[in-house]
């Protein structure tokens, strides 16, 4: 059996930022940074870029056809739309490559990502014992949401408002650069998070 699959989404069609992820950064395509750094970890027997382009995955293709790690698949249409989740993207990636142990979801669009942040990620994935992980990063931040037109302090009483300093209340972010999880789990959840859960910050 293999051991890590790694897999990054480039869905086209962003409605928020246009092509997100083959927007320029350093001088080169986003996406072409995340396969770097996933190929500088050497953490992967492949690594599979999963879009409804063409053109991105034309543009994949000739930055990086002479590594044989590297796997393009098109997405179809159908599971490609602003509503779709990337856990069928996930399904769908898994149904063409079979058996490994552990899946990464590398995002394209976290161009500060580094090799030593999956790497390390990887060895508190093991060292924990766990079925799934997220990147993330630490705040203290004062948080309040909104319901019907009315605001509410959700973490910390504003007529007692704390110093800073001493805030306990840290949050913990997801900031969506990568998820590891175990693939035969995964397979029966479905969800990139479950079972025992860990963070990487």
């Amino acid at each position: 059996m293999a051991k890590n699959l790694a897999i990054i989404p480039i869905r086209s069609g962003s409605k928020r930022i246009k092509d997100k992820n083959i927007k320029l950064f350093n001088l080169e395509p986003l996406v072409h940074t995340s396969v770097k750094v996933a190929l500088s970890s050497k953490l992967f027997d492949k690594i599979v870029i999963s879009s409804d382009s063409d053109n991105y995955l034309k543009l994949v293709n000739n930055k990086f056809s002479k590594n044989r790690k590297i796997h393009c698949i098109k997405r179809p249409k159908n599971i490609s739309q602003n509503l779709s989740s990337t856990e069928l993207t996930i399904n769908h990636v898994l149904n063409k490559i079979e058996n490994f142990e552990n899946i990464f979801l590398i995002q394209a669009t976290s161009p500060l990502l580094q090799k030593s942040d999956l790497i390390n990620g990887f060895k508190k994935f093991n060292k924990d014992e766990l079925d799934s992980l997220f990147s993330c990063y630490m705040t203290k931040s004062f948080i309040w949401s909104i319901k019907n037109n009315n605001l509410k302090s959700e973490n910390y009483n504003y007529k007692k408002r704390p110093m800073s300093q001493k805030f306990k209340n840290k949050q913990i972010i997801e900031n969506g650069a990568f998820y590891i999880f175990n693939y035969k789990k995964y397979l029966k959840f479905k969800n990139r998070l479950f079972g025992k859960i860990g963070f990487y910050e």
